[in-house]
């Protein structure tokens, strides 16, 4: 009830217009549709986004880095020793940021690793249990069929021999019926 209330206010002090949702409530609704999970495509789909990325980002800072030492190059035929040292110390902070970015896309890559590993294994224990789980499904059945077919059998045959007159052969309708189950 509270809720139909809530939203009898919001149409009152907004006109019929809601207001749109704040970047929390947009985070909030896509957490909750994340926390219900993935279906195993779009984790190979999240995974083959992320290094895709990954790729990309490490092509783009090696020809910027190619571009910026043969630029430094060129640069420093022409520079004076105060602008060498600042630009030794923009190099140094650059190599810095390069050097953690990498740190943290090597972390990235073992994340995923570790998630493709779990996801693999979890599906092989999936995998194993249902086949056990048929393997003694069959065989509970292979028992028991057996044993029904036998009581049958037995009962069918001793009927046909009490009513030899009749033209129906229930033995073999008996047989085809339970080969059709």
């Amino acid at each position: 009830m509270s809720k139909s209330n809530a939203s009898a206010k919001n149409r009152r002090a907004f006109g019929g217009n809601p207001p749109s949702q704040t970047p929390i409530q947009t985070q909030n609704a896509q957490t909750n549709s994340q926390q219900q999970g993935f279906t195993l495509q779009q984790v190979i789909d999240v995974i083959d986004r992320r290094l895709l990325n990954l790729e990309g980002f490490m092509k783009e800072t090696k020809d910027n880095n190619e571009r910026h030492v043969h630029f430094d190059n060129m640069q420093s035929t022409n520079m004076t020793e105060t602008e060498s040292e600042s630009q030794s110390n923009n190099i140094d902070d650059v190599l810095n940021e390069f050097n953690n970015r990498f740190e943290l896309i090597a972390q990235e890559i073992g994340e995923l690793k570790d998630i493709v590993l779990k996801l693999q294994s979890y599906t092989m224990d999936v995998n194993k249990t249902l086949l056990e789980e048929r393997v003694r499904v069959f065989s509970d059945l292979g028992s028991v069929s057996n044993a029904l077919d036998n009581q049958v059998f037995e009962i069918t045959n001793d009927q046909v021999t009490n009513h030899e007159s009749n033209s129906v052969d229930l033995k073999n309708l008996v047989k085809e019926e339970f080969s059709q189950s």
